[in-house]
């Protein structure tokens, strides 16, 4: 449920001192429709994303009227972001691990943009550092994802906040996964996995 803070009881949403949204995956476009990876794709361990973002208090603003209106999440933007990431991974076709031990490579995140903006069309970005390593440790891709989306709506509307983000979100990882360097780091693992002897 969205929580709304006004100013005073009776107040309308335009004068909201904040919207609290809901981190929740709402896609209204469907990610990549065939992703065609190379053979001998290894095992993947997705760790746990880091914040790199320069504004944290914050996941955007609506700049209808003045001051802006802060745009808040309910939760962890990093957590909701891994979550998003392992299940479209899985999606398009890649094995995803729970542990790092089980894993081939390992890919580590930065999340470096989470960020909407109402005025008065909403417009996300979500911009992520990206980094395949071996168990060892040493990197074998490192890159940048950005996906972004836009879309009209209603003022302040938590259903429209859900949809740029998770729309813009899921455009990062399309172009992630579809990337030849990507996909040829995590094959390289599966090759170099030791052989069982019998």
């Amino acid at each position: 449920m969205a929580v709304l803070a006004a100013f005073g009881t009776g107040c309308s949403m335009r004068h909201a001192s904040s919207l609290t949204v809901p981190l929740e995956l709402r896609t209204t476009q469907v990610p990549n429709a065939a992703i065609s990876l190379p053979q001998g794709q290894g095992r993947v361990f997705v760790a746990a994303v880091q914040d790199g973002r320069t504004v944290k208090d914050r996941i955007g603003e609506n700049r209808e009227g003045s001051p802006p209106i802060p745009i808040l999440a309910d939760s962890s933007p990093t957590e909701f972001v891994r979550n998003a990431v392992i299940e479209q991974f899985r999606n398009d076709g890649l094995s995803v691990v729970e542990t790092g031990d089980a894993a081939d490579s390992i890919v580590t995140m930065t999340l470096t943009r989470f960020w909407a903006e109402e005025s008065p069309n909403y417009d996300a970005q979500v911009v992520l550092g990206v980094e395949v390593r071996s168990k060892t440790g040493s990197v074998l891709w490192s890159g940048n994802a950005s996906g972004s989306d836009g879309t009209f709506g209603r003022s302040l509307s938590v259903e429209n906040y859900q949809q740029v983000f998770s729309n813009a979100l899921v455009n990062a990882v399309s172009s992630l996964v579809a990337k030849p360097q990507f996909q040829q780091a995590l094959t390289v693992q599966a090759q170099q996995r030791p052989r069982r002897t019998r």
